[in-house]
């Protein structure tokens, strides 16, 4: 095997490494200190160009000066920013950028979108990619349904490439996802069971965002090299169904269990929410959480901290009593 082949090739196999964060679906009390976060959406190659798109999350009022991405060849472009390959916008946006950025060398690259506010710069979680070079052509397209869950297929079709001919890989959130259905031009894939939602924190400046995505890499190699695909999918959100007329009962001898659906996770968590307290867990499913018993939980007002998929969820039980009128 020539050098060349054995570098793409190792390239190829190369784990994307994706940071995340912690998210929360309540409602957040923003202060003008809480910096913007972007997020890379996708990364598309076609020919001799790269381009990228990324959205804003915003936090308080802070006025953007500068936006867009930094990227380096072999190195994260966060440790080198006055080294790293730059393309930026002065002035304020909505919530969305694209922007295309001329690379000259076929490499492994890594890119992060940046923000630059009156507070600071803030950077997104870091995405590995390799540059094809100007010979190749991609076109590629993923599909899938608007929000995904695990079991789900997601279908990758390419215009122009002879799949039997190629070796190709899927990952979402650096977890291989298996192929199920192989055809010239396209394949499938499942989403597996072991994703992991809970990645750690890298320069410690990414606050808790109510934000949705996975990133799904594709990567693919053609007799000309390696070929990737970066886009982010939305994912379904758990549903819970406590919720009660009257307080409901909580007793110290018996289990407790939290009833939904969408609720699978690996790596599941559950606290009461006003203590500092993690409950133990019984079993989780799909329907069903059923964690042990705790003197921590106030019977007045009992609320849980429920930690699904990366994002933070509380479950206050109760509602209202059509009797007493209390919240």
């Amino acid at each position: 095997m020539k050098t060349t082949e054995k570098k793409l090739t190792q390239y190829f196999l190369t784990t994307l490494i994706l940071i995340g964060a912690s998210y929360c679906n309540e409602k957040q009390e923003w202060s003008p200190s809480t910096p913007i976060y972007s997020e890379i959406n996708e990364i598309i190659q076609v020919g001799g160009t790269t381009e990228l798109s990324a959205k804003i999350l915003r936090g308080g009022n802070s006025k953007i000066i500068e936006y867009g991405f930094l990227i380096a060849q072999d190195q994260d472009p966060a440790f080198i920013p006055y080294k790293a390959i730059k393309v930026s916008i002065t002035g304020d946006i909505k919530d969305n950028f694209t922007m295309t950025a001329n690379l000259e060398e076929p490499s492994m690259y890594s890119a992060r979108a940046y923000i630059k506010s009156k507070t600071g710069h803030y950077y997104s979680p870091v995405i590995e990619f390799f540059y094809t070079g100007s010979s190749i052509e991609t076109s590629m397209e993923i599909t899938s349904p608007k929000y995904v869950y695990f079991g789900d297929s997601v279908r990758v079709k390419f215009n122009s490439t002879d799949l039997s001919k190629s070796q190709y890989y899927a990952e979402i959130n650096g977890t291989s996802a298996e192929i199920v259905q192989i055809e010239d031009n396209y394949f499938k894939f499942t989403i597996p069971d072991s994703i992991n939602f809970n990645l750690e924190q890298d320069l410690g400046n990414i606050p808790p965002y109510n934000d949705d995505g996975i990133i799904i890499r594709i990567a693919y190699m053609t007799k000309d090299g390696l070929i990737t695909k970066h886009k982010r999918f939305n994912f379904t959100e758990p549903i819970f169904y406590n919720v009660y007329d009257t307080i409901p009962e909580f007793p110290l001898d018996e289990n407790w269990v939290i009833k939904g659906d969408f609720m699978k996770d690996a790596f599941i968590k559950v606290k009461i929410t006003d203590a500092n307290e993690y409950l133990e867990i019984v079993s989780a499913t799909d329907t069903l959480i059923t964690v042990k018993p705790s003197e921590g939980l106030d019977a007045e007002h009992p609320s849980f901290t429920i930690y699904i998929r990366g994002k933070e969820y509380v479950n206050n039980f109760l509602t209202y009593d059509q009797g007493d009128g209390w919240f």
